[in-house]
């Protein structure tokens, strides 16, 4: 008996301990941690003594996270008498499909009013992906309620679904005000918005917290404008920034209303007015204002995005209409994907390194 016991245990610590995994997974953005009990039979862990591995050396993207793929890996361990590798395949896959997250449930808009779904969405996921949404279905000349479908997919095919409800209504007709008594005392009634009448200086338009245009000012996009866009986002995408063909261009008065009063809701009037116009008072209603986006939909403020943009617009005709460092002057935050097209004189005024406001010598800062 005492000579079988011996020869077992000679047997025990000659034998070699086998990883019992060929192949092991993780999740792209997982933290890669391989344990000795995930990959060996629980016979051989007692005679492993030491256990490592190396994976400093693969491939990854710029958020320190191994690139989805298959890796072959040494592992390498001892018994008490011995040290030994073997090779595994690492494998890194993305199952998990982007998120979506809708700012509302549902939206109303009166009959005629233009949206833009990615305004109401947000949306992120580790490996690059694309949005659409369909709202083929949408009617904003006919009253209703309609449901757009927005869909999110990752390169690997991995999607999900989102549903905004849109009920688009009758427009508001104000009721009709009564004629006042010829015999009471005559004030001067304050103009309605619509007869507050645009500024120009130097045939350049100025709309500022100062300066307002008129509620009905413009129906659309300026052509000019629009053409010089797409123009520059191309040039962006050929020079493989992160930019999408979509953009947030014209708002009405209505929308812009709109806007206004959920950001005032959700945040207070006074923090909405370091980042959105009161209606009347927005570049947008010009038709010469488009905020630039990320094809994940977020606004553009990537700092090599940002820096190219600051350096180049003015080539295409625009500039960035609120910079970094004139805050008290424009009376907005600063926004490194607002752009605002003046034409030729984009130029002088990048290179006089000034805000619209100082380069027309007008008035900036808040509300009167």
């Amino acid at each position: 008996m005492l000579l079988s016991y011996g020869a077992s245990f000679l047997i025990k610590g000659i034998l070699k301990p086998q990883v019992a995994v060929d192949n092991y997974s993780f999740e792209y953005g997982e933290s890669i941690e391989l344990k000795a009990e995930d990959l060996f039979d629980e016979s051989d862990l007692e005679s492993i003594k030491t256990f490592d591995y190396d994976i400093s050396n693969l491939e990854k993207d710029f958020r320190g996270n191994i690139l989805v793929g298959n890796y072959p890996i040494n592992i390498n361990y001892a018994s008490k008498l011995w040290k030994y590798t073997q090779t595994i395949n690492l494998a890194i896959v993305d199952t998990s499909a982007p998120k979506i997250e809708l700012k509302t449930n549902q939206l109303t808009i009166d009959v005629g009013d233009k949206i833009d779904v990615l305004d109401y969405i947000t949306s992120s996921d580790l490996s690059e992906y694309e949005v659409q949404f369909d709202d083929s279905k949408l009617d904003v000349k006919v009253p209703g309620t309609y449901q757009i479908l927005i869909t999110a997919c990752d390169v690997y095919e991995n999607c999900s679904e989102e549903t905004l409800e849109v009920i688009v209504k009758e427009k508001f007709v104000p009721p009709v005000v009564a004629k006042p008594d010829p015999e009471a005392p005559s004030q001067p009634p304050k103009p309605p918005v619509n007869e507050v009448k645009p500024t120009y200086v130097d045939g350049i338009l100025i709309v500022n917290k100062k300066y307002g245009i008129p509620s009905n000012f413009a129906s659309g996009e300026d052509p000019t404008a629009k053409a010089a866009l797409v123009k520059m986002i191309n040039e962006m995408q050929s020079l493989e920034f992160d930019i999408q063909n979509g953009y947030s261009g014209f708002r009405n008065y209505a929308y812009q209303k709109q806007l206004y009063e959920n950001y005032k809701a959700k945040d207070g009037q006074a923090a909405a007015d370091t980042y959105s116009a009161r209606p009347g008072h927005s570049e947008h209603q010009t038709g010469l204002t488009f905020d630039l986006k990320h094809k994940n939909g977020a606004l553009v403020e990537g700092a090599a995005e940002a820096a190219w943009i600051k350096d180049n617009a003015h080539k295409f005709g625009f500039i960035v209409r609120y910079p970094k460092g004139k805050e008290a002057i424009t009376g907005y935050m600063h926004e490194p994907w607002h752009l605002r097209y003046i034409g030729p004189r984009a130029s002088d005024i990048y290179s006089s390194n000034l805000s619209l406001e100082e380069y027309l010598n007008v008035e900036g800062g808040n509300y009167r």
